[in-house]
């Protein structure tokens, strides 16, 4: 056995492994760990067969309609839109493609099967796999693009939703699919202008392995982590009860003007308040479509112009008001009053 056969084995026995892990353990994540494993699962099938065909000396097995060109990057874009929160309507269409290609493959099987002469006559006469790798790898690419265009829209969407965003980001998968992208362009390179070179077979190995290793490890990282951004049907059911424990904020707030602390976070509020972060996070994003700081911001400025405007205050300095008002820096305050008021500090005074 080869250096490369042993890595397609180990390769092979831990996409399986992830793949039931993913499938079989029960989380808030289920539908969406389901999609990578089915994923993996195609990977499995896919290094089953490498081994076949190595095993059998048949040209049959070449054809043998498991391939998933078309199937395997559709469970990641699957799993990209539903991270995203987005319903997937007629999920049917996008399997449309894979039954092609199991179909096309089903009947070229069955006729390299009964005459292995005819492969010959398909590499030679037609130069079918080069026209299949052309068209398969067009489309893993695209898929890829899309992917990728999710992702990016889905990091925006957790700072939104979210209150800490740490480790729940796609990164992951972004890098996946751009290495994907870049081995598809090179696996079309090789076959038009650089057939032969064992350099670029290597290459392509290495770094198709080392991806799979990465992403196998990665979605494992994220088994359990809430990281899926709420659908807009999902939002209109749950906006009664946000606004409940909005109303429930606002009344801490303004009777424990708890503002004023220079310190506070969303962590020291979600203990003085006796609620999860995340519950107070999706309560003022989606209420008030702010995040946490700027909300608390926002408290600070209208007390700052209460004080600034009260006799009390009219011999202290800007600052020395922001700072009674919790703000900690010169440059936040002028920030968020500029933001928030439309002016600076300085004109306000006036």
């Amino acid at each position: 056995m080869t250096i490369s056969d042993t890595l397609y084995l180990i390769l092979g026995l831990q996409t399986l492994l992830v793949a039931l892990v993913l499938y079989c353990y029960r989380s808030p994540k289920g539908v969406l760990n389901r999609y990578l494993a089915l994923f993996f699962a195609t990977i499995v099938v896919e290094v089953s067969l490498f081994f076949l065909r190595k095993i059998y000396n048949h040209n049959a097995l070449i054809y043998i309609p498991l391939r998933f060109d078309f199937l395997t990057i559709v469970f990641l874009y699957m799993y990209s839109l539903k991270a995203l929160g987005k319903e997937i309507k007629k999920k049917w269409k996008l399997y449309i493609p894979a039954s092609i290609e199991i179909l096309v493959f089903s009947i070229l099987f069955a006729m390299v099967y009964r005459n292995p002469e005819f492969h010959v006559l398909l590499q030679q006469q037609y130069n079918f796999f080069s026209w299949y790798y052309a068209v398969s790898s067009s489309y893993i690419v695209i898929f890829c693009f899309l992917i990728i265009v999710n992702n990016i829209k889905h990091h925006r969407a957790l700072k939104f939703y979210f209150g800490a965003v740490k480790n729940k980001g796609l990164g992951w998968l972004t890098i996946f699919c751009s290495i994907c992208i870049l081995l598809n362009i090179v696996r079309q390179l090789n076959f038009i202008l650089l057939p032969e070179l064992a350099v670029i077979n290597f290459l392509f190995t290495f770094f198709g392995l080392g991806s799979l290793y990465y992403i196998s490890i990665a979605s494992l990282m994220q088994i359990n982590i809430d990281n899926i951004i709420p659908s807009q049907q999902q939002l209109h059911q749950n906006i009664t009860e946000l606004k409940r424990v909005m109303k429930t904020i606002r009344n801490h707030i303004n009777k424990n003007k708890s503002f004023l602390k220079p310190d506070l976070n969303l962590k020291s509020f979600s203990a003085e308040i006796n609620m999860p972060e995340r519950v107070i996070s999706k309560a003022i994003n989606q209420v008030e479509g702010l995040n946490f700081n700027s909300f608390i911001n926002t408290y600070r400025v209208r007390e700052y112009k209460k004080l600034a405007t009260s006799n009390r205050y009219k011999n202290y300095n800007i600052y020395a008001i922001a700072e009674e008002v919790g703000f900690n820096s010169r440059a936040s305050f002028y920030k968020n009053f500029k933001e928030i008021v439309g002016i600076p500090p300085s004109e306000f005074q006036k």
